[in-house]
This record gives structure tokens, C-alpha cells and sequence, in this order.
């Protein structure tokens, strides 16, 4: 029963809680300098070429609507999406991904993630009788 089972998960807003300790935020800002293309990023900021990126605590941001996502470099998207996912929020997890963060292909990553997830696909196994 689909619309029953919202009601055992947790809240988002502790779901999302993630504790931002020095070494977490260090290793987010080593990956985005050792990223290529946020490297790239980083480097028109510094020229001025940009207004839809900022720096703030040394740390890569998007603005999207007055709001500043951190920008997620390729090594770190896999450990965000599992994150989120393997709390198994189904339909919302762009969602909550959007509220923190950014990096280009959100949505296709995210699918690929859950198509590939073993729990989701054992959960959609179909049961009863089978077709022919």
C-alpha cells in the first residue's frame, strides 16, 4: 500500500540534516578544485567572467534564484545521490538533492541510480500470476 507507506518514513527535513564538520566541508573543496570542469569554473570567477557562480567559505556555488547551491563535483554526485536515495524517497529525491546542491545532469543521474538500485527493483518485482 503505496500511500500508507509515506507515513513510516522520516520527516525530510532531519533526512536531509547533514553534519557539516571542517573535514567534510575540506574534502568537498579539494574534490571541486580536483574536478576539471568545476576547476574551469573557478578559474572564470577568479577572471570575472561569471555572475552565476560565487565562492563563499571557499566553496563553489550556483546561484539559481537568489539562492546558492553548492556545486557538486563528478567524484562527489554518486555519494549525494546514494544519500538521498537509499532512504528510498522515490519521486522527491531531486527534489531535496535541489535544496543543497547542483551539477549538471541531476535528473538522468538520479534515474540511473534508482533503475540500478537492487532494493528498488526487488521492490517492483511483479507477484501473482504471470503473463502467457
Amino acid at each position: 500500500m503505496r500511500h500508507i507507506d509515506v507515513l513510516s518514513r522520516n520527516s525530510l527535513p532531519v533526512t536531509m540534516m547533514m553534519s557539516e564538520c571542517q573535514e567534510t566541508i575540506a574534502a568537498k573543496r579539494r574534490s571541486q578544485l580536483d574536478d576539471d570542469e568545476t576547476k574551469k569554473i573557478w578559474e572564470q570567477i577568479q577572471l570575472g567572467k561569471t555572475e552565476d557562480y560565487c565562492i563563499m567559505n571557499n566553496l563553489l556555488y550556483k546561484m539559481i534564484n537568489n539562492e546558492a547551491l553548492i556545486v557538486v563535483s563528478g567524484s562527489m554526485q554518486p555519494n549525494i545521490i546514494r544519500h538521498v536515495h537509499d532512504r528510498h524517497f522515490a519521486v522527491e529525491q531531486e527534489k531535496l538533492i535541489k535544496t543543497d546542491y547542483w551539477f549538471k545532469g541531476m535528473r538522468l543521474k538520479i534515474e540511473k541510480y534508482v533503475q540500478n538500485c537492487i532494493d528498488c527493483i526487488l521492490a517492483e518485482k511483479k507477484s501473482g500470476k504471470l503473463k502467457g
